[in-house]
């Protein structure tokens, strides 16, 4: 199942007037060191803002040297069993002023194996059921009056009575 994730690099404003970079590179790195391991694939979005990188695969970079606010690309997971991917952002403001390996310039997509485990597999066109069945279900969740005030008031006016 493929996951198709927007990837935006926004700079923050610092009072009115924004902050504004001129390059960037954004990459996908399998978490494994396998050289075989599959990263999945950046799809531009605005090619006269962006652009494959002719150097490092899996990855994209400006066109120009044009200031930048705000650049977006999509990224297309790899098949499943591919392991974790890193998606990582270099920016640069000017020669002097670049920002890389940040928390806030990268992140961590794992396969959800409970998606996996969700499947309900093939739908039988006959079902040979032939014994009954007990079920036991369990809620667990934290209900209280700040988490849901509203309810909590009813429910406890029910009770009360």
């Amino acid at each position: 199942m493929e996951l198709f994730v927007s990837v935006t690099v926004q700079s923050d404003s610092v009072g009115i007037v924004p902050r504004k970079f001129t390059r960037f590179l954004i990459s996908a790195e399998p978490e494994s060191e396998d050289d075989a391991a599959e990263s999945g694939i950046f799809d531009l979005q605005d090619e006269t803002l962006s652009r494959y990188s002719e150097t490092c695969s899996n990855a994209v970079v400006e066109t120009s040297k044009v200031v930048k606010e705000k650049i977006s690309v999509a990224w297309i997971s790899p098949s499943e069993g591919s392991g974790c991917i890193f998606i990582r952002a270099t920016i640069l403001e000017t020669p002097d002023t670049w920002y890389m390996d940040d928390q806030n310039l990268g992140i961590k997509i794992c396969q959800d194996s409970k998606a996996e485990a969700d499947d309900q597999g093939q739908v039988l066109e006959k079902c040979y059921a032939c014994e009954e069945a007990k079920y036991e279900v369990t809620f667990e969740g934290l209900w209280s009056r700040n988490t849901h005030p509203k309810a909590r008031e009813s429910l406890s006016n029910k009770i009360d009575k």
